[in-house]
């Protein structure tokens, strides 16, 4: 799945409802996915998207229904360590945090669209997602220094045909 497609995904799908975006945040050891990868969960529990499948996937899905009816984004912690000590969601060996951001209205949709527009032009787009409970993600024009409070992402378009 492209960035493009995951974006146009959301696009639908925020015109009807409310979602939550689970972004991969932060990653040590061997993991899944990439800081990075996106996953859309809707209401019932359905997705579009993976940040890594099995039980880790599984109890992101859980949390994002808690964030769905509270509106408050969250990270979660998934341990793919296989220690015996503590309970883990795999044995990948290592530990990644998924944000949580709950995503919708019209700001949200105002959001997707400026993102689609800078990647249908063959533009790339800066998605500065903070990693607050009172923040929502927005753009900017240059990258800020790298902070732990916030995700920057640079959505790049696909490569030309």
């Amino acid at each position: 799945m492209t960035t493009l497609d995951f974006y146009r995904q959301l696009a639908q799908n925020l015109i009807q409802t409310a979602v939550v975006v689970a972004t991969v945040s932060r990653v040590s050891g061997s993991v899944p996915r990439e800081v990075g990868a996106k996953m859309i969960i809707f209401g019932q529990g359905d997705t579009h998207g993976t940040i890594g499948g099995g039980a880790g996937e599984a109890k992101v899905i859980q949390q994002a229904m808690g964030v769905l009816s509270t509106g408050i984004a969250q990270p979660v912690e998934i341990d793919l360590s296989g220690a015996p000590q503590r309970p883990t969601e795999g044995i990948c060996g290592g530990q990644m945090q998924v944000w949580l951001a709950p995503w919708s209205g019209i700001a949200a949709i105002a959001l997707v669209r400026k993102i689609l527009a800078a990647l249908e032009a063959g533009e790339s787009a800066i998605l500065v997602t903070p990693l607050t409970t009172t923040q929502r993600p927005y753009l900017v024009a240059v990258p800020p220094p790298p902070s732990p409070d916030a995700l920057v992402e640079i959505l790049t378009p696909p490569p030309p045909c």
